[in-house]
This record gives C-alpha cells, sequence and structure tokens, in this order.
C-alpha cells in the first residue's frame, strides 16, 4: 500500500483511507447537523476538487434544515414501498410523514458527474426501514433534490432503471423532484439499446 500525504482543503484535510481520500466529520446542516464524511474517488492529490465539484459541495453545505422537509413525501413513500413489500411485522413503526427523518442515519457523501456533465452530490445513508438496501439521496449541483431511494450508486432514477422518461422533469429548471414509488418506477418506459 503507498502511503499518501494528507491534503488540506476548503472542506478540511483529507486522508487517504483506500480506495478514497476521506474528510473528517462535517457536520451537515440539511441533514439535521449529522456528522458525514466526504469520500472522494480519485488517486491523485493534486486537486481533489474541480472548481464545479467544490461549488457543488459548498451549496450543498449551505442548504438550511428547513430543506430537508422537501423530500419528506418521498421518504414516506420509499418507507410505505418496503412496508408494503415485506409487512409491518419487519419494520420500524413510523406513526407520521413528519417522524421519518428520526430513521435515517446518514454516512458518507461523494460527488459524481452525470451523463449531462453536471456535478451531483450523493449522500449515501442507513435507514431503519430498510437496512440492506439503505437509502441514496442525491442533489444536482448540491441544491437540488433529483433522487430518493435505495442505495444503488446511479444519479438519478432514469440512469438506475434504465429509463430516461424517469429524468424527463429535470429539463425544466424550476421542476421538483416527483413523488415516486416502485410502480411508477416498474411502469415507466425501458431505454431501447
Amino acid at each position: 500500500m503507498i502511503e499518501k500525504s494528507p491534503v488540506s482543503t476548503a472542506f478540511g484535510t483529507f486522508t487517504w483511507n483506500d480506495p478514497c481520500w476521506e474528510s473528517e466529520p462535517i457536520s451537515v446542516p440539511v441533514l439535521g447537523g449529522a456528522p458525514v464524511r466526504v469520500q472522494i474517488f480519485e488517486a491523485e492529490a493534486t486537486d481533489l476538487f474541480a472548481p464545479d465539484e467544490a461549488g457543488a459541495l459548498q451549496r450543498f453545505l449551505a442548504l438550511p434544515r428547513e430543506r430537508s422537509a422537501e423530500i419528506i413525501p418521498h421518504l414516506w413513500r420509499y418507507y410505505q414501498d418496503v412496508l408494503k413489500a415485506i409487512g409491518p411485522e419487519d419494520m420500524p413503526e413510523i406513526a407520521e410523514p413528519s417522524d421519518i427523518w428520526a430513521h435515517v442515519q446518514p454516512h458518507w457523501i461523494s460527488l459524481g458527474r452525470g451523463e449531462d456533465g453536471l456535478v451531483y452530490v450523493s449522500i449515501e445513508s442507513e435507514c431503519d426501514w430498510e437496512v440492506e438496501h439503505g437509502l441514496q439521496l442525491v442533489l444536482q449541483n448540491g441544491d437540488r433534490w433529483v433522487r430518493v431511494s435505495d442505495y444503488s450508486g446511479h444519479l438519478t432514477d432514469g440512469a438506475a432503471w434504465g429509463k430516461s422518461a424517469l429524468d424527463e422533469w429535470m429539463k425544466d429548471p424550476n421542476a421538483m423532484l416527483p413523488v415516486r414509488g416502485s410502480e411508477d418506477f416498474h411502469a415507466a418506459r425501458r431505454d431501447r439499446k
């Protein structure tokens, strides 16, 4: 294993933890102040962040807690889908949508570049209702929610399902992420190869 010196950035010091650079925990306001580590999957330490990546991460870290309310309907829908699929006996009881964030534990932030060339901030989380697949939250350019789902590593629903129609709403810069469930993902038309 090659020893790599820590790298100082505007977001704190990153140390090499093979296979990625990893920050110290950063308090994230939009996630209720949860301490989350940023991971950068680049082997070279010359520039950990391109300017647009640094901008996306800065916008994300500046989001106020109130913005987390925007995805409560999406989290609730995900919870309801899992509840329907496996039944209440193996699920935590969450009485109200407003209680859902108490059942989410964010751990990692990574940056990715989509097919559109834009930067996406992806948050890998655990959630009490889906311990196997967890939870992934994605923001385009660090400030627009574009995906709430089980963790797959994909940056958009269209990429995850091979159905670009699921991402059509994103063409309107003022549109918000539609609340969708598993039946919506299955019903969308699959892309032709």
